[in-house]
């Protein structure tokens, strides 16, 4: 057969080792350029014949489609497994970031690309260089069809495996990010599952009759404060200024990077009390292990187990979450003609409109002073 613009790939041994050798047309010289791929670093001799075999088969079935590296500018480390390469980022950002949670994060959305690719498409020896365009289309409808997501969570999927994408790009893994061709879905309106006061009163002296004034500071200072779960995870003593009626959040600690003082309601300030927060060490949690003080960063999923054991023992509806308490703190400061832009400074909101998001909550039969004081025409 004759090859005018290439030659195929096949193996070759060097005084340095084993490579994958083929030859194809530099576009500036019009001339037959060699190409090596170097395979030594896979040490178990079968384990490096069979990835050189898939290798050639790769190569030489991207070069009958017209393939050609020189156009292309090839990324140097494009012939490493995807899955090799997913485990290397993996690596990348458990150095790179602390925090348990953001790690969770990153490996989840890894773990499912990973599974998707040996079990679904049964393609654990991909390179990275081969998963293309089409290959990323059959996995974002994977996603999306079998694993039936919702719209919001697909964003999420697509947003998590661009950044994958980048970090290979920079790391010369790729020079290209398929997953731009995907065009995100619709998402749904944010259903706010607002907590009533006879379930909210129902909460409160369950937990003051059991003495239960750790978890019961936790659900106000959610609900009062609109602080977060991981937000409150991380209150140490010195945050707290009951004198003046007010919590010091730094930026290290909040979801926006940003410093936040958060104002204490009567009540917040009178569950606080009792948990003798200025007799707490410097260097401890106010809510650690079992929600006492302590040395120990709790996570805030222990929040969120917790809350669900209450609402199992109260025999509460599984739409009330303990995130519920925010939305619902919200909607109740709104009602009681708080001003939007202290509840957004309250919450942390980057703008009044994310505010205002909650307005319909707070007057579901419409507005009474529209109602009974609006001026005939």
């Amino acid at each position: 057969m004759l090859f005018l613009d290439y030659l195929p790939a096949e193996s070759k041994f060097y005084k340095s080792g084993w490579y994958v050798v083929y030859h194809v047309k530099n576009p500036q010289t019009k001339k037959l350029q060699r190409k090596l791929i170097r395979v030594n670093r896979i040490e178990n001799p079968i384990q490096r014949k069979r990835f050189i075999q898939k290798l050639i088969v790769e190569i030489n079935s991207k070069l009958q489609t017209g393939w050609n590296p020189f156009i292309e500018q090839e990324a140097p480390r494009a012939y490493t497994k995807l899955v090799d390469a997913l485990d290397i980022y993996l690596r990348a950002k458990k150095k790179e970031f602390s925090s348990k949670d953001s790690i969770r994060t990153y490996q989840s959305q890894v773990e499912i690309l990973k599974t998707y690719i040996i079990e679904i498409a049964k393609k654990p020896d991909i390179l990275v260089i081969s998963f293309d365009n089409y290959e990323v289309k059959g996995y974002m409808d994977y996603v999306y069809n079998v694993r039936d997501i919702g719209g919001c969570t697909f964003n999420n999927y697509k947003h998590k495996c661009i950044t994958i994408w980048n970090w290979f790009i920079e790391n010369l893994y790729c020079k290209a990010n398929p997953f731009l061709i995907i065009s995100s879905k619709m998402e749904k309106t944010k259903t706010r599952q607002i907590i009533d006061n006879e379930t909210r009163k129902k909460i409160k002296d369950y937990l003051a009759k059991n003495n239960d004034y750790e978890f019961l500071s936790m659900i106000l200072l959610c609900f009062h404060g609109f602080i977060r779960p991981k937000e409150i995870c991380n209150l140490i003593p010195e945050y707290f200024n009951l004198g003046k009626k007010i919590i010091f959040l730094p930026a290290k600690i909040t979801k926006n990077k940003k410093d936040r003082v958060v104002t204490l309601t009567d009540e917040l300030l009178e569950c606080l009390s009792k948990l003798n927060i200025d007799k707490i060490a410097k260097n401890l949690y106010v809510f650690s292990e079992k929600f006492k003080p302590g040395k120990k960063l709790i996570n805030s999923r222990d929040v969120a187990k917790r809350w669900d054991k209450l609402r199992k023992e109260l025999n509460l509806p599984i739409e009330f979450q303990f995130y519920s308490l925010k939305d619902s703190g919200i909607v109740q400061k709104l009602q009681d003609g708080i001003s939007a832009i202290d509840v957004r400074d309250q919450a942390g909101h980057s703008s009044l409109e994310q505010t205002n998001q909650y307005a319909k909550y707070a007057n579901p039969e419409g507005s009474e002073q529209i109602k009974n004081r609006s001026s005939e025409f």
